[in-house]
């Protein structure tokens, strides 16, 4: 369903398992154009950044473009699956050929389509990394976002198969100029994750 508040930008738009995605803007995720620099205030993307390719830097250039459009101060939630906890799944030698078969597809993504292949797997440590890399701080793990019914709710064999990243955009002395040292602190309402 659509989201009050909420632009859905897709790669492409089609039914998501029968259900109308309601995408507003059909575009890649790294190239936001039209979308002004420091315009965006939160960045909510659930399942998406494993789809990004490292070897042509993709991957790179989605956290730059996402950057770019955010505000300072402005909030970054990511969801992508965590390769830490699938791993432990798929080495369960208790699963049935069906259960092993579906972690092999949250692995590497159910190719069903040219978008849905996973490049790259993720724990909190590469992750996080990345983030700080990239301009990015306040970096914390949450257990929910709180926000939408989707991949990052997902429990599958008794274990939450997301790794759930709440961030925020590093101000600089730049940011504070232009915006006069008036930025809005964005807050979310995730719940914390506990270890």
């Amino acid at each position: 369903a659509k989201s009050p508040g909420w632009l859905n930008i897709n790669v492409q738009d089609q039914p998501y398992k029968g259900m109308k995605t309601h995408t507003d803007i059909i575009r890649p995720m790294h190239n936001l154009h039209g979308f002004p620099n420091l315009s965006v205030s939160a960045i909510y993307s659930s399942h998406n950044l494993e789809h990004n390719p490292i070897g042509n830097k993709m991957l790179f250039k989605t956290l730059t473009e996402w950057r770019r459009v955010l505000r300072p101060a402005g909030l970054l939630m990511i969801s992508v699956p965590d390769l830490r906890t699938m791993a432990k799944i798929y080495l369960n030698d208790s699963l049935s050929f069906q259960d092993r078969w579906m972690t092999t597809m949250m692995i590497y993504g159910s190719q069903s389509n040219a978008f849905d292949y996973h490049f790259i797997g993720f724990d909190e440590e590469i992750l996080t990394s990345f983030l700080i890399d990239y301009g990015f701080c306040n970096i914390e793990r949450v257990q929910s976002f709180n926000l939408f019914e989707d991949a990052s709710t997902i429990v599958f064999q008794g274990y939450s198969i997301s790794l759930n990243i709440v961030a925020k955009k590093c101000i600089t002395e730049e940011d504070m100029l232009l915006f006069d040292g008036e930025l809005k602190d964005i807050q979310h309402n995730a719940t914390p994750y506990i270890r």
